[in-house]
């Protein structure tokens, strides 16, 4: 079940599989490799049953208790962080080295039908100016959410990131920029977690500004808490729109706010213009539905 191997190299791939139990509430095991702090979550017939390392060393999981009855149908859902190919420099193979679930064991009766999703196109990329390294296989980024011109309208309101419940969350803001001609001025995005100091806040995010992958905040792995935004990533005069996807292993997991702040400013630097990129409805079509 190496994702590589069906064309998913980057970002999050869900597996689903799908049996009959052979024992009520068994023990389940786990053998997955993302790269370097990768994880993987678990879901046992709608019920979350935790997160764990993907690294490559056994896993046990506990399905939820009442969850899984002997001979009756078993929906178990799998969501692994690939933190993306390692960098090879030493030439040990490592860039080699398979992502996804390499074993698994599922006290099954009978056969096992699995399945794999991950990054709409797989190796084709859907978007010839991001590339297929910008998005993985959420459900949000299969169906454009990250992207400017994406309608949001109808989504809640909220004051803090934090989860209200293990899995994954989106997020959304707009602004507009006005910077004076003949200024260079850089931005970043801050993460602002109080549990981040100690590495205990349990939840990660993929963050989009105009579409553009900015990076992946680690709350209890870290390093960074700050992530710098490329040149050609924001409209220095005009709107922007940053998405956020937030997968929390916990309630209430998840970093109060996410916000913008100025680098540097200083006079001269060149004509910054934001990348020719297409928009929400511009990919529309080639999208999930």
């Amino acid at each position: 079940m190496d994702a590589n191997h069906y064309g998913f190299h980057e970002g999050d791939v869900w597996y689903r599989a799908h049996y009959k139990a052979a024992m009520n509430d068994p023990w389940l095991s786990f053998t997955a490799f993302g790269a370097e702090a990768a994880n993987f979550l678990v879901w046992v017939n709608g019920q979350y049953a935790g997160a764990y390392d993907a690294n490559g060393i056994l896993q046990i999981v506990r399905t939820p208790r009442g969850s899984v009855t002997k001979g009756g149908d078993v929906t178990l859902a799998v969501l692994l962080r690939n933190n993306g190919q390692r960098v090879d420099w030493q030439g040990f193979g490592e860039s080699q080295h398979g992502m996804g679930i390499h074993d698994a064991t599922l006290i099954s009766s009978g056969p096992v039908e699995w399945k794999i999703q991950g990054a709409v196109g797989g190796n084709t990329a859907i978007d010839p100016a991001r590339t297929i390294y910008n998005n993985g296989g959420l459900f949000g980024e299969r169906h454009g959410w990250y992207l400017p011109g994406f309608d949001d309208s109808a989504w809640q309101p909220v004051e803090s990131l934090r989860a209200e419940k293990p899995g994954v969350t989106w997020f959304r803001t707009d602004f507009d920029l006005d910077v004076p001609a003949g200024r260079d001025v850089g931005f970043r995005l801050n993460v602002n977690s109080q549990r981040f100091a100690n590495k205990s806040d349990h939840a990660r995010t993929v963050m989009f500004v105009n579409g553009w992958n900015v990076g992946t905040w680690v709350g209890d792995v870290g390093p960074q808490e700050s992530f710098t935004i490329p040149a050609g990533f924001l409209n220095m005069n005009g709107h922007n729109e940053i998405a956020i996807a937030l997968t929390a292993e916990e309630a209430s997991a998840g970093p109060e706010s996410i916000d913008l702040s100025v680098i540097m400013n200083q006079t001269g630097g060149l004509d910054l213009r934001l990348n020719d990129a297409p928009d929400y409805s511009e990919l529309q079509g080639r999208l999930e539905r």
